[in-house]
């Protein structure tokens, strides 16, 4: 057992680890300029958690080469790379084969690799969101695939030559820190293109403005008619932050679980802009590590990036901070994690899936992976980890709707565009139940673990005991949100239940009767509301009004109330583990959940046929449910009274 010494960030780390395995590094042409600096740092050090890396140019590596350095395992960086390590590796008889960042970024118009290339390669990893959703594009199994958390870069920011620099400056690149969908995201940054082109230069800025399909067509036809084709490039590449080296602006838009990408702006050393009300801009500290300006039409993300622009001194000081904030965002520095891959691969003959590893990874920095089921996204998360994630929005603050999809949530989804969009703008949709499990693994994107919500609402009280959260019980019959908060109280000291409320919800009810329980909920400063009124109702109620109760967390909980204060049995535990729970609920409330259940069974045509044209299929559902009704927030839009 030797002593190793490691090269982590800006500081060095001892490590007694045996000698695991020996890896042969295949570096792009481009040398380690172009290598993602996780990599660089392992071969930088003589062993990595006993795994030793060893380099080796792209033009010189060959047949000879490996079979003198027998490696137990060889990786691939870039595209190049990663061909290698496929032929390679399979003629050498290298059992174990890596491919990293295996397709040039881009969206959606990177070349595909070989099937040859993606069947040899055991497992992807990423460094970057750009970089994950080329491997996605490329066609690589997101089951044998892991992102590498970002770990700060010992480089100085690209911003500080900008500074420094007497020369005229190069087009400053602005882009948002992940592919867009929202047509509300995309009319943002539209409308700061159209602010800006006014107030600078034609060549001084260069706006890179990624768009996922749903949406591709509709931003082209914006682009023309307001005539930003000079200025907006909507199929250029999303950049690489953590390797660029153009300064860079980011905008701190896009989907939820792609909000990784504002900790790799910032590990990058560059000047990120957040959205209020935009996923991850709590990480923002205003003035200090990052700008957060409101969605006022573009106008004040337009007014921070020409003051950027103006002002690069100013650029380099937020730039050099925002870097510094980035080592203490990664729960989980990306050598840890490269070991855990590493080993992930030696320890199975054939190397199983990676799914759950990455899942797991993504959950820790609280961005979660969402899997497409029939057009609803449902994200990969274990009890624990909600748990974990419930913690950190109520010290995130801010609203955060939880949603409990299970069967019948997917089926009145697909019938109901507008409730697909309400789920589609919750923060947290847990796989809540054992039917949604096996829909998704028939599909071909297995979920790790099923997470009942009447089991998750107990751990959350459990946790608010413990962490004094105020708790809300909302909704059920009468005097049953009461029995439940008695029982919950006696069996977790602690608890501080902020009120119970059983008032009727009508979505389509009076508004002063939906703000007087708004106004009754606020007033007691819960933390958590537990909303009870049953699905639809209680999704959309957290949906319009979460915002204005002022509380950190909504969850959907249905008849939860009824089991928690005693009024109904819970299914037997072997029940539950067999996947039928639904039949105990029937046995229990036959008039009330027949027919529903009945309805229900309808979801194995509609898997039939997702199985059968799964890309059609799901784009119609998910075209459905991108509908321009709802703000980049997720709020109902409504029409502006007439003057």
């Amino acid at each position: 057992m030797s002593s190793n010494t490691q090269i982590q960030g800006n500081f060095v780390r001892e490590s007694s680890a045996p000698l695991r395995g020996t890896w042969a590094v295949i570096l792009p042409p481009e040398g380690l300029r172009a290598t993602p600096i996780v990599i660089q740092q392992g071969l930088s050090g003589e062993t990595l958690g006993g795994h030793r890396l060893e380099a080796l140019e792209a033009s010189d590596v060959s047949l000879f080469t490996l079979r003198q350095l027998k490696p137990d395992g060889i990786i691939g960086v870039g595209p190049t790379g990663a061909r290698l390590a496929a032929r390679l590796g399979l003629l050498a008889r290298v059992p174990h084969r890596i491919a990293v960042d295996p397709v040039p970024f881009g969206h959606g118009a990177a070349p595909r690799p070989s099937v040859f290339t993606r069947l040899a390669i055991h497992m992807v990893l990423t460094s970057s969101v750009a970089a994950e959703r080329a491997a996605a594009a490329g066609g690589f199994p997101e089951a044998h695939s892991a992102r590498l958390p970002v770990l700060t870069t010992r480089h100085t920011s690209p911003w500080r030559q900008r500074a420094t620099s007497a020369s005229s400056p190069e087009a400053l690149l602005v882009s948002p820190t992940a592919p867009l969908r929202r047509t509300g995201d995309i009319d943002l940054m539209l409308r700061a293109a159209e602010v800006l082109r006014h107030r600078t230069a034609p060549d001084a800025l260069r706006i890179v403005l990624p768009v996922q399909s749903t949406s591709l067509w509709w931003a082209k036809e914006e682009i023309r008619r307001r005539g930003l084709s000079q200025m907006i490039a909507p199929s250029e590449c999303l950049p690489a932050f953590q390797s660029s080296e153009e300064p860079c602006i980011a905008v701190g838009l896009g989907p939820v679980n792609y909000r990784g990408g504002i900790i790799e702006a910032l590990a990058g050393g560059h000047v990120v802009i957040g959205v209020h009300g935009a996923p991850g801009v709590h990480w923002l500290d205003h003035e200090v590590t990052g700008l957060v300006v409101s969605s006022d039409g573009g106008e004040s993300l337009a007014e921070a990036i020409y003051t950027m622009l103006a002002d690069p001194t100013r650029a380099l000081a937020l730039a050099e901070a925002g870097q510094k904030e980035a080592e203490t965002l990664s729960e989980r520095s990306g050598i840890e994690s490269l070991e855990a891959a590493l080993s992930h691969v030696l320890e199975e003959h054939r190397p199983q899936p990676v799914q759950a590893l990455a899942a797991a990874q993504r959950a820790e920095l609280g961005d979660p992976i969402a899997r497409d089921v029939l057009g609803i996204r449902i994200h990969d998360v274990t009890m624990d980890e909600c748990v974990a994630l419930v913690r950190g929005f109520i010290a995130e603050g801010g609203p955060h709707q939880i949603a409990t999809p299970n069967v019948n949530f997917l089926m009145r989804a697909v019938r109901d565009p507008e409730f697909g969009q309400v789920l589609a703008r919750a923060r947290l949709n847990i796989p809540d139940g054992a039917w949604v499990v096996r829909t998704a693994r028939v599909l071909g994107i297995p979920l790790r673990d099923k997470v009942q919500g009447r089991v998750l609402a107990e751990r959350i009280i459990e946790a608010a005991a413990q962490e004094g959260w105020r708790i809300f019980f909302l909704g059920a019959g009468p005097g049953v949100a009461e029995r439940a908060a008695a029982r919950m109280c006696e069996r977790y000291p602690g608890l501080n239940v902020a009120g119970t409320l059983a008032p009727h919800y009508d979505p389509e009810g009076s508004t002063e009767d939906a703000i007087a329980v708004v106004d009754a909920v606020r007033g007691t400063r819960p933390d958590v509301i537990l909303v009870a009124f049953g699905m639809p109702k209680q999704d959309i109620w957290g949906h319009r009004h979460l915002r204005d109760t002022g509380a950190s967390v909504c969850i959907g909980i249905g008849g939860t109330f009824d089991l928690l204060a005693g009024d109904l049995k819970p299914a037997p535990d072997w029940v539950v583990r067999v996947g039928m729970e639904f039949v105990y609920r029937v046995a229990q409330e036959p008039r009330r959940l027949f027919m529903r259940y009945l309805r229900d069974a309808s979801i194995m045509g509609h898997v039939a046929r997702a199985r059968l044209k799964p890309a059609s299929r799901n784009r119609k559902i998910s075209d459905l449910h991108a509908g321009s009704g709802f703000d980049r927030r997720g709020r109902e839009q409504r029409a502006s009274a007439p003057d």
